[in-house]
């Protein structure tokens, strides 16, 4: 147990670091700055954090793959509906352009977990990414409710480091 929480907080740190360095948070909001001046930005950060960051957002498409059971992967698609009509009342038709980055999202991870197969995707590789999820959902969660301004999108490559770690383990074999 041990181990799990210092890789999540490594996760975190780098990821966090990097994010930082590439200055993603700030791209995106330049990016959204030239489309309007309207708080769709923030609501699409926000939900394709939500609706591509969650657990079963990563988990159900790995599952899928690996496993061929798609019951998580229709529950997700039953809540990130719910969740995108809300938004989409909040924020307006521009809400529209999550439905094909969450597309390509899940299934880029359907496609890599597919050609990874299930010895790669274990399940503390899964936890690690689940927990890095749910750092950023609750990251968010903060913003929306106006708590505290994290940059939340600087954190995303946070999400790479634990599948760089368990590829780094599994050739070297050194953890």
């Amino acid at each position: 147990m041990k181990c799990r929480c210092s890789s999540f907080i490594v996760s975190l740190a780098l990821g966090g670091v990097c994010g930082t360095a590439l200055d993603i948070s700030g791209r995106f909001d330049r990016l959204v700055a030239k489309a309007g001046k309207s708080n769709l930005g923030k609501g699409l950060a926000t939900e394709i954090l939500l609706c591509c960051i969650g657990a079963l957002s990563i988990v159900g498409p790995v599952i899928a793959a690996v496993k061929g059971d798609h019951t998580m992967l229709f529950t997700n698609a039953t809540l990130d509906f719910v969740t995108s009509m809300v938004f989409g009342a909040s924020f307006g038709w521009g809400m529209l352009v999550v439905a094909p980055v969450l597309f390509c999202w899940q299934g880029s991870i359907y496609l890599v977990a597919k050609f990874l197969s299930a010895s790669f995707f274990t399940d503390p590789l899964v936890t690690e990414i689940s927990i890095v999820g749910g750092f950023l959902i609750a990251c968010s969660g903060l913003v929306l409710l106006k708590i505290r301004d994290v940059k939340t999108l600087n954190f995303l490559p946070s999400l790479l480091i634990p599948i760089i770690f368990f590829i780094i383990k599994d050739v070297t074999g050194l953890f």
